[in-house]
């Protein structure tokens, strides 16, 4: 089967990373995925893998955009050319644009639902969510179900290459050279990947922090790795609480395992509604201990609380920086919920059995 997945980039991020592991997977199974975007800092990944390229000027969030006119006819002018079977959209710009390409072509579409919309006219008015939509957790089906009534739709949950998110390829020297690149030192280390933004809470991890060294006594440092719009926030606030020696800042990267390496637990607390939480998967595989807060989500579906990780419904500062003390005085615990955060993933949540679910909604679409 030959899909075109649309995208409006290849850079660091939720959306790329399921990608590169759901096309992995759907080789494995004989497909022949093609990803049509503009390009980003992980299309060599792609390329490493022989998952076919197709660029196109889709770097806008606007349906207005002329880049979508462009990309419409560079990939109508393709689809002629390739014969997909299946086009899969990814972004709500990929999926305007894959609604008039289907209804030009006559080429089946899907999309895939990544996180929580924000329910707008345009939306409501074309959702355009194409003959079968892919939630990515039951959250975020039942919110598609509530405001949009979708054709068909089924929750897909995310997979991930555990080969790759493997605890075994590192050495100490490879760990002793990462905390050196970033002026790293040998304290415990707290750690988040993910986007500078509100909802993922960045500002209230800098309280919860300083909780930890002034109440607690722990001798800590908290590694942020992302980059966005919140970042002069944060730095700000970490001047303001003279923390400069004990937060460091680390910029996206492309291969994010060493550092889920080198944290000793792996933590967020989100403010907003987190469709899935790849990077807290990630962790997991790599046999870091999680510690999460979530407001709403689909963080639920893969943490199973003082089983596998922690997870708090809508703690407070407070109460996560207990949670926290209490992990880190009884390593015993954090290492038995971190092996068997490992187990879990390994077992229910591999790229592959992603990509078969997904193989299969393709095939009741073309048979539909």
């Amino acid at each position: 089967m030959k899909i075109l997945h649309i995208t409006s980039h290849l850079n660091v991020g939720g959306i790329t990373s399921y990608l590169l592991n759901l096309c992995k997977g759907l080789r494995h199974l004989g497909d022949e995925p093609t990803i049509a975007s503009h390009s980003g800092a992980l299309t060599d990944f792609f390329l490493n893998e022989k998952i076919s390229l197709q660029t196109i000027p889709l770097k806008t969030k606007s349906e207005l955009s002329l880049d979508v006119l462009r990309s419409y006819k560079i990939l109508k002018k393709a689809c002629t050319e390739n014969h997909w079977d299946i086009l899969h959209a990814h972004t709500r710009v990929s999926q305007w644009l894959a609604h008039w390409l289907s209804q030009n072509s006559g080429i089946p579409y899907v999309t895939t639902i990544h996180g929580f919309y924000h329910h707008h006219l345009g939306r409501r008015v074309f959702p355009c969510l194409g003959h079968y939509t892919i939630a990515n957790s039951q959250e975020v089906e039942h919110d598609i179900r509530l405001h949009y009534q979708p054709h068909k739709i089924s929750t897909v949950l995310h997979g991930i290459d555990t080969d790759y998110f493997s605890p075994h390829p590192f050495s100490n020297e490879d760990r002793e050279a990462f905390k050196q690149k970033f002026n790293l030192d040998h304290r415990i280390c707290l750690g988040i990947v993910a986007r500078l933004a509100p909802e993922k809470g960045h500002l209230l991890m800098i309280d919860i922090l300083e909780e930890l060294l002034t109440k607690y006594h722990h001798p800590l440092q908290l590694v942020m790795v992302g980059e966005g719009h919140q970042k002069h926030a944060i730095e700000a606030k970490i001047k303001e609480k003279n923390l400069q020696n004990s937060v460091i800042l680390i910029p996206p990267q492309k291969d994010p395992r060493l550092a889920y390496a080198i944290m000793d637990i792996f933590v967020t607390h989100h403010q907003g509604p987190e469709g899935f939480g790849l990077s807290a998967l990630e962790a997991m595989s790599m046999q870091t201990c999680v510690a999460i807060s979530t407001q709403k989500g689909g963080l639920e579906e893969f943490i199973s609380h003082e089983q596998n990780g922690i997870l708090l419904k809508k703690a407070t500062p407070s109460q996560m920086a207990a949670t926290l003390h209490h992990i880190l005085t009884h390593t015993e615990f954090k290492n038995k919920l971190a092996a068997q955060a490992r187990l879990d993933v390994t077992h229910h949540f591999s790229h592959l059995h992603m990509a078969q679910k997904t193989h299969d909604i393709y095939e009741h679409v073309l048979s539909s």
